[in-house]
């Protein structure tokens, strides 16, 4: 049995991305394991280009570099031990593996079956996911009035779930180009400006904001979801405030906002990934993610809309210089292995 040459993308340092390879030996697979051919990954755009431009990590026990990226992948799986009961061979999963060509995984690590006629589809589905736990983190109900903040491809998706759930949703950005998409799903284009905010309670009758979903990172947008906001109203970070930016002319806790208004301030905190049960809790990412496989399936949600192209594995880091630039207006990028 021969062993198999994995490819796997690693960032070295700031801007220095390697694709190194290791060893997988099928002969030496435990019972218990299995290895998979990835047939696509996706890049998730802040997360990743943070990493690749050098950004602080969020977490202390994060280690900057060496680091692998991604964590969007469908893989097919093409050699499994004996004990693994769940699975067969020819199977396609849904996995949380980085940008690699193949990997060896534990029975008991997380992975999701999916549907192969809805492979590039299900690659993004995670991305669907941070949208819907947005929010549920919000305690969204139909009727709320949700505005974005951001419509990168997180802004994009929290926008669509929102709008499925019931809510009224107004999305604020400055990318004229998208205009279009957002009107086409019935989700309401507004400029970064103070006069929004007077548009919108006029069209909600002077009721304004319930739930703010912030995509962003720039204090200047921090300051607009301060702003927007009801009195009473949430605020869900799935941005981070300030990373990357220098330090604000303002206070960003500024009494006028969070003591006169009572604002609630949350952020988009890691769910558990499964094996807990649903009376404890819910949603889960596994639970969410089998949702959003069938809004998929069901042509409930297009996750082609937020594939802005494809590429071979072989040009990642062209791809995410493309990023950086801010040349084009981006969603997700699906790469083909």
């Amino acid at each position: 049995m021969e062993k198999i040459s994995a490819k796997i993308y690693t960032l070295s340092l700031p801007r220095e991305l390697i694709l190194k390879e290791e060893m997988i030996d099928p002969s030496k697979l435990e019972e218990d394991e299995f290895i998979s051919k990835t047939i696509y990954s996706a890049i998730s755009p802040g997360t990743e280009v943070a990493a690749y431009c050098g950004f602080e990590p969020l977490r202390n026990d994060i280690i900057p570099y060496p680091r692998v990226v991604g964590y969007c992948n469908i893989s097919q799986v093409i050699f499994k031990g004996e004990k693994v009961a769940n699975l067969k061979i020819g199977d396609f999963i849904l996995t949380f593996q980085s940008h690699r060509s193949h990997f060896k995984s534990s029975s008991s690590d997380f992975f999701i079956k999916v549907n192969p006629n809805f492979l590039k589809e299900s690659c993004v589905a995670f991305l669907f996911h941070l949208g819907l736990h947005s929010a549920l983190t919000g305690n969204l109900v139909a009727g709320h009035n949700v505005g974005i903040v951001g419509i990168g491809v997180l802004g994009y998706t929290s926008g669509i779930i929102s709008k499925i759930s019931g809510a009224n949703v107004f999305a604020f950005t400055n990318q004229k180009k998208i205009k279009k998409l957002l009107k086409s799903k019935g989700i309401e284009f507004f400029p970064k400006v103070k006069e929004s905010l007077i548009e919108i309670e006029k069209m909600t009758n002077g009721i304004g904001l319930d739930i703010i979903i912030n995509t962003s990172n720039k204090w200047e947008d921090w300051l607009l979801c301060l702003d927007f906001i009801n009195k009473g109203g949430v605020i869900v970070n799935l941005g981070f405030p300030g990373r990357g930016e220098k330090l604000p002319t303002f206070n960003p806790l500024d009494p006028k906002f969070l003591y006169l208004k009572n604002v609630t301030i949350k952020y988009l905190s890691s769910l558990n990934v499964n094996g807990v049960n649903a009376d404890i809790q819910r949603f889960n990412r596994e639970r969410n993610l089998i949702y959003i496989l069938k809004l998929i399936e069901n042509s409930i949600i297009d996750s082609n809309e937020i594939i802005s192209s494809e590429i071979p594995y072989t040009d990642l880091e062209n791809q995410y210089k493309l990023y950086e630039s801010q040349s084009q207006n981006l969603f997700s990028t699906i790469i083909k292995w």
